[in-house]
């Protein structure tokens, strides 16, 4: 299974995004989710992406994905419009290279929108119920959108919605055009069984997120880890390394479910959100270097 990684990831260490292109060609990566409609590289600005277009062809890269940022339960109205405004321009940048995925969140941001996403699934209506219905509605408008360019939004599970509950989604709205990305740890954060839940996404999973945790109890882990550790929702210290030095995910049981449903798309490692005493690069490469070794043996 190709493994790829975010550019946006690498802006700390590499200024541009043509220097983490090359960058990550050189340690191995097959192909990169491109961020657009950032503040480096507009919507609109089609020289660019055909620049980079070739870059990533004479590297032997392939682009998975544009990876914008949305947030459609946003209360402002206007942010909405320039998402959906960017959506479209994003469309039109994908037309024109040959990519035929955008990836999209109902909520991007933890403090955006209204403020707590509730889980969904298997729940009475809730007083922010109005969040629900206000994001699927604004969701809808960018599926159109993708439908009259003929491409697919990819609907990325963020923060306090489970992935059942974009399942949910996807199945409400029920386009050819709206598909599904898994975030491994994202899922786990919010108490799913990720195996299960990969099971349930079936054909509609297109894209998995892949990055790590630690859970212990007390400490002992080494200096630098017990300074990073935060205290997570299961009463346990958590610590973010790279993909493969966790232990709340057995990651060859899920490469073996991603092959048993069928599953095409890249594996997708997050480098941005392992700790601060972790290189980003490092991070990058270890990871890269463990799921190459883990497709060997799921024989993928």
């Amino acid at each position: 299974m190709k493994i790829s990684a975010m550019t946006q990831e690498y802006r700390l260490v590499e200024p541009t995004i043509e220097g983490a292109i090359k960058k990550l060609a050189k340690l191995g990566f097959d192909g990169i989710e491109l961020e657009a409609g950032s503040g480096r590289f507009h919507a609109w600005d089609l020289d660019q992406a055909k620049k980079i277009k070739e870059l990533c062809a004479s590297n032997k890269l392939t682009i998975t994905n544009l990876a914008p940022q949305t947030d459609f339960v946003n209360p402002d109205e206007w942010e909405v419009e320039k998402d959906l405004l960017n959506i479209r321009e994003l469309c039109k940048m994908a037309n024109a290279i040959d990519v035929d995925l955008v990836r999209v969140q109902v909520i991007c941001h933890a403090l955006g929108g209204f403020g707590a996403m509730p889980q969904i699934v298997d729940q009475p209506p809730v007083p922010m119920l109005r969040q629900w219905s206000t994001g699927i509605s604004n969701l809808k408008k960018a599926v159109k959108i993708a439908e009259d360019f003929g491409v697919t939004l990819g609907l990325d599970n963020h923060f306090f919605l489970t992935v059942l509950d974009h399942l949910r989604i996807v199945k409400e709205i029920g386009s050819p055009n709206l598909k599904l990305f898994l975030d491994v740890i994202n899922a786990v954060i919010n108490g799913e069984d990720i195996i299960a839940t990969t099971r349930e996404c079936g054909k509609l999973l297109v894209h998995t997120h892949l990055k790590d945790l630690y859970r212990y109890r007390g400490s002992g882990r080494g200096a630098a880890e017990t300074i990073s550790a935060r205290l997570g929702p299961t009463g346990q210290f958590e610590v973010r390394p790279p993909v493969g030095e966790g232990n709340t995910v057995n990651w060859e049981e899920y490469l073996r479910t991603l092959k048993e449903i069928g599953y095409k798309g890249f594996l997708s490692i997050e480098a941005a959100h392992s700790d601060f005493h972790y290189d980003r690069w490092y991070v990058a490469e270890a990871g890269l270097k463990y799921l190459r070794e883990l497709n060997k043996k799921v024989g993928l």
